[in-house]
């Protein structure tokens, strides 16, 4: 839950010296893409603060468009409008190129249409012939488009196996299973292939279109059973609109004020205390789109929950923090019976507009609420999952609040996702970082500038350290069972030591974190160590005044504290301790 947007330290939660690297985490992944294990390896040995060793695990497309009349057009002057209809055959032509090569074979049936309106006759003849009611897929097994996208590749990929697909319908109706459950409700569905890219012109069709007018009885009472389900619908939105909106607002207290939504960047900074403008930094849709594209982050969660399928079905979910709402989506895909949705900035309306657009308004709940210093009038969950990890786990302070959403709201017995997380620290030689962001004051133009140069070793750059700069094996300073663990655990005070693998210049101290989901049937690791794959946390670095010779094999011992900072307990202050001598860092 970390942006690397960085801007003014009052109003920005993680306010942290960032410096621009070569990745691909912005590229959407693929949805068969594999990237977070069930265990990950970091690339060194991993050394307990104790000094022991511990184990851990390494982590055409072408399509058959209408082809454009690519005929001669005569520039000369003369009777060019009847030479033309000669030479192409007449003014209606084009009809008889129009549409050529665009056909439909049926989802049931070997029968085909063509042209233009191939979806809209085969969707006809589906209805008349095998009696397939799209309104039926529409209102009673509630198929939002890619619904009904994943229900016309899964019929054609059964269509030779002789399954009933009018049948299987009927029972899913009678069943009344939902949407997450259906036979076709996989991702596989929503990725075309070769073998099915001409038949895909049935996807063309206006699944949405409203039905005509009609007398009949029967038709009547489908409409004003419709009718009656968007009431309720409305009134459920209603119900959000007060809780969500107009209970965060003084100056609307009741439902029938009249209230206008605030609109983003109207608010202004004055007055604002630390704790709102930390909520305020979330409004930004920048830090969403690098988190929801932290594809080792967002797999770990996806692949987490579903590892975690038994306990979420039919149970009740909490997501603390839910951004842009997508850990609540994949809660609802599994089945949940609610998720209620927390967070206290803004992006929660979009994050409403998500659950909405994807067919989850009647399993998702949201709440704009301070869950620190406001009660939710809601029953204890089975599950909470949050996304509360800070760069170097504890900025930004949200591990407490965690902590305190699981004494407050879990069952006994409950499950929460992540459950565990541990804190690493590694030397970090002169190669890399350190070289470009210290020795580069040394020589500017020919200039010292050993100010500017001890102003850098006071700040916290967050930047991806390559496994070629680490010069000894991860030190682990803490372990947290989130389960089990108190508030104050969160603070860091641990002695241990470094051993060198080679003899190199010890330049600084790169910190990182790692998270378990335990499942049921494997665990899944998030890590964001230096051998890992890149996430939005990448690696706290720490520089020593001045590098620091070490011979091959030599132990170093160190200390490392990390607690809350006085001013702002969002922030962190960290002091380390080599040679008898303390250097303090503050992250802010």
């Amino acid at each position: 839950m970390a942006s690397s947007n960085s801007s003014q330290a009052q109003n920005k939660p993680r306010q942290a010296v960032q410096f621009p690297v070569d990745d691909d985490s912005d590229q959407c992944p693929s949805a068969d893409e594999e990237s977070t294990p069930s265990s990950v390896v970091t690339g060194a040995a991993v050394v307990m603060a104790n000094g022991t060793d511990a184990d851990k695990s390494n982590k055409k497309g072408t399509a058959n468009a209408v082809k454009e009349c690519s005929g001669d057009v005569s520039s000369d002057s003369g009777d060019d409008d009847d030479d033309d209809e000669q030479e192409t055959g007449g003014g209606d032509a084009w009809k008889i190129e129009d549409g050529m090569g665009i056909s439909c074979e049926c989802i049931i049936c070997p029968f085909k249409t063509s042209g233009y309106e191939a979806a809209e006759l085969m969707k006809d003849h589906i209805e008349d012939t095998h009696k397939l009611s799209f309104h039926t897929l529409k209102t009673s097994l509630k198929l939002n488009y890619p619904g009904f996208i994943q229900f016309v590749r899964f019929a054609r990929k059964v269509k030779d196996r002789g399954l009933d697909i009018v049948q299987l319908v009927s029972e899913m109706e009678t069943s009344k299973a939902s949407p997450a459950n259906y036979p076709w409700s996989s991702d596989e569905y929503l990725l075309p292939s070769d073998s099915d890219l001409q038949s895909d012109y049935f996807l063309t069709l206006d699944y949405f279109e409203v039905p005509e007018a009609t007398t009949d009885v029967e038709d009547y009472q489908t409409l004003k059973q419709e009718k009656e389900t968007l009431q309720e619908t409305i009134k459920q939105m209603e119900d959000v609109f007060r809780r969500v909106v107009l209970d965060k607002n003084s100056d609307a207290p009741s439902p029938k004020s009249k209230t206008t939504k605030k609109t983003k960047k109207t608010s202004k900074l004055d007055g604002k205390s630390d704790n709102d403008l930390y909520f305020m930094s979330y409004d930004e849709l920048t830090i969403h789109h690098e988190m929801v594209f932290d594809h080792p982050r967002t797999n770990a969660y996806r692949k987490a929950i579903i590892e975690q399928t038994n306990r979420i079905k039919d149970s009740y979910v909490m997501d603390l923090g839910c951004g842009s709402g997508i850990l609540s989506m994949f809660c609802a895909q599994q089945g949940a019976k609610k998720v209620y949705a927390i967070d206290n900035a803004e992006i929660i309306y979009e994050a409403m507009s998500n659950s909405y657009e994807n067919g989850f308004d009647s399993q998702i709940e949201f709440f704009r609420k301070d869950i620190d210093k406001e009660d939710l009038d809601i029953e204890k969950v089975d599950v909470i999952v949050s996304e509360f990890m800070g760069y170097f786990l504890f900025f930004e302070g949200m591990t407490e609040t965690f902590i305190r959403t699981r004494d407050k709201y879990l069952k006994p017995g409950g499950v929460l996702m992540p459950d565990a997380c541990n804190v690493y620290l590694v030397p970090v030689g002169r190669n890399g970082i350190y070289s470009s962001r210290m020795d580069c004051w040394d020589n500017v133009y020919g200039l010292k500038m050993s100010a500017m140069k001890e102003l850098t070793m006071k700040e916290i750059p967050i930047n991806s350290v390559s496994p070629d700069e680490v010069i000894g094996p991860a030190v682990c300073v803490k372990n947290l069972n989130l389960y089990t663990c108190a508030a104050d655990d969160t603070k860091i005070d641990a002695e241990f030591v470094f051993r060198m693998d080679k003899e190199t210049d010890f330049c600084a101290i790169a910190g990182y974190f790692d998270a378990t989901f335990s499942g049921e049937n494997k665990n899944i690791v998030l890590s964001t160590g230096p051998a890992d794959p890149q996430t939005h946390w990448k690696q706290a670095v720490f520089f020593l005044p001045k590098p620091r010779r070490c011979s091959k094999g030599e132990e170093l011992p160190c200390k490392f504290k990390s607690y809350p900072h006085h001013e702002n307990p969002r922030w962190l202050m960290v002091e380390i301790t080599l040679d008898n001598i303390t250097h303090k860092f503050e992250f802010n």
